[in-house]
This record gives C-alpha cells, structure tokens and sequence, in this order.
C-alpha cells in the first residue's frame, strides 16, 4: 500500500513499508533496545519505591460515613470500588516506573504491569504522603528527560533511515535532549492546564443543574460525555506526531502542534491507519505477553518482545511524520 507521486518526486512510503523499514532498522539497530530493556529489569528485580502509604491516605477519602453509606447503597459501592483499586495500586505500584514515560512511545512491559516484579535487591518505602507526592514529581520530570534520550536516538536513527532524509543531519545529543524535554514537559503542562480549565467550570455547571433537575442533569453530562470522547479523539489524532515534529524538526510546542495538523490532515486516512494498526499490535501483543510471562524464562522473553515491537512502532511514527512532512515541505518550496 503505497502513495505513489509524479515526475522527479520520490515514491511516499506506504504503511507495510513504514512498518517494515521501522522494525528491520530496530533488528539492525539492537542498541535502541537498551534502555527500554534496562528499565524493564530494574523494575523486574532491581528496586523498588513503594508510595503504599500515599495510596493509603488517597483512599481513606472515598471513605462514607456510616449513615450516608446506609442510604445511598450505590454511592457506597462506587467508593468502596475507588478505594479497593487504590489500595490495590498501591501495593504494587514503584515509584520508580515515572522513568519510562509510556505515553511518549517508550515502551516497558513491567511499568504496564507492575504485579510481575520482584523480589527486588533494594526496597523501601516512602511514609510521608507529602514527601511521596514530591517524589512523584521529580521522577515524573526525571523520566521526561530519559524518555527524550531515547527519542533523540530514534530521531537520529531515522534520519540515517528515511529515503527523504531531514536537511542539517540533527543536532547535538545532549542539547536536542534537554530542548526535547523542555518542550514536552511545557506540552504535557499545557495539555493538563486545558483538561482543567475544561473539567471545572463543565462540572460546576453539571453540579447546579443536578441540584436544579436531576433528569436533566443526566442527559447533560451525557451529551457532554459523548461531545469530549469526539473531541478528544479527533485532537488525540491530530496531535499525535507533536513528539515527533519537536524531535526531527527542533520544533517548539506551537510549531510542532502546527506541523502535526499538517501531517495529518493531508494524509487522514493513512495517518488514521498507522494509529489504529500501533494501537492494535500494542494491545494485542500485549495479552501475548502476559501468557509469556507465567514463568521467568517467559517473562524474560515478554521483556524482549515488548520491547522490540514497542521501539518498532515508535519509530515507525517517527519514518511515517518525517515522509510526510518532508513531502509537504518539498511541495511548499516548489510552490513558494
């Protein structure tokens, strides 16, 4: 499946060749594995930062008083449901799993599923729930930076790779990764700043209009429900190369937002089929590698798989972008 052009322009890579360029140059180039894998076994065996006590105190909120727990039946349910899961996470859940940003596309088996760790060569636990919050921010920031290493040597990888090539053959590594870092981390705030300045005043509004009429309260949040899911998919997609446009292109947030709608609207329908096909063999490999990971040969095994096909897709959106965009590009210039 490939999108063939006219005259002197070179043939646009299909989805198939993306895919299989992006994992042959993850076979060749094993050393990408290395950091995904590291982590996987300081998570597995190596240590572990236990925030039990935070989730503790996070539950002991949903707890109801008696008298309110007595009279409305199906709110006692849901929190009792909140604080089992809480307590829960928490009994698992190390700290140390903020060094490997998933959103981001670096891919770790054992911060997806931190039940399949231990017992570790160093454990301890924080008490205080504030040093715990603390804690969870500078290793949320410290992951960041590590993340966006490893996205500068994709990035670097790629532009070896892609029959388009990028002008200027990238940037330093330690600089490209701290501007990286930069970016994402003023992305990732403006991202949560925009879902807040969303959520307050839609659920103030909800919570007036429940005391006013509770029926049509309902069917306003689930007309708002429904009017988010849309919205949120479609920016979902359309923001989905962002990560990819700051790390070829040196682009800041605005220009790399600008450069991802770019992408994707001019190539909707191939975009869409890349992002359903990472989100499917993501999922579906990842069932495969829980039944893997029933014993240590096989968890060792699961590590490597998920692994190698998470860096394969990862890159195979960074080859996907830079086609594209350099297309666009190409195209402007000729226009220009």
């Amino acid at each position: 499946m490939s999108n063939t052009t006219t005259g002197s322009e070179r043939a646009t890579l299909g989805l198939i060749d993306t895919l299989s360029l992006a994992f042959v140059t993850v076979a060749q180039q094993a050393w990408l594995l290395l950091l995904p894998l590291g982590f996987d076994v300081l998570l597995w065996r190596g240590a572990r930062i236990s925030l039990a006590p935070l989730f503790g105190r996070m539950a002991s909120l949903f707890a109801l008083p008696p008298e309110v727990a007595g009279q409305e039946a199906e709110l006692a349910a849901q929190a009792r449901f909140l604080r089992e899961s809480l307590l829960e996470a928490g009994q698992y859940f190390n700290a140390l799993s903020l060094l490997v940003v998933r959103v981001l596309g670096m891919p770790s088996l054992l911060a997806d599923v931190p039940s399949l760790g231990g017992p570790y060569l160093f454990q301890a636990t924080v008490p205080n729930p504030w040093a715990a919050l603390a804690l969870l921010g500078a290793f949320g920031i410290l992951g960041v930076f590590v993340t966006s290493l490893w996205l500068e040597f994709l990035g670097r990888v790629t532009r070896r790779v892609a029959p388009s090539g990028v002008p200027g053959g990238g940037r330093p590594l330690v600089s490209g990764t701290v501007r990286t870092a930069v970016r994402l981390l003023v992305l990732i705030i403006a991202l949560v700043g925009v879902a807040i300045a969303l959520t307050v005043p839609i659920s103030s509004a909800l919570a007036l209009l429940t005391l006013v009429s509770p029926g049509v309260a309902l069917v306003f949040s689930s007309l708002v429900s429904f009017m988010l899911l849309g919205v949120s998919f479609w920016l979902a997609i359309h923001l989905y190369f962002v990560v990819e446009a700051i790390v070829l292109n040196d682009d800041g947030v605005v220009r790399a937002v600008i450069n991802s709608f770019r992408v994707v609207r001019q190539n909707f329908w191939s975009a869409l089929g890349l992002i359903g096909l990472i989100f499917l063999l993501g999922q579906g490999f990842h069932f495969i590698w829980l039944r893997l990971a029933q014993t240590v040969p096989g968890l060792l095994a699961a590590m490597l798989g998920n692994a190698f096909l998470g860096t394969g897709l990862t890159l195979a959106a960074f080859v996907f972008y830079n086609e594209r965009f350099q297309r666009i590009r190409v195209q402007a210039e000729k226009t220009a």
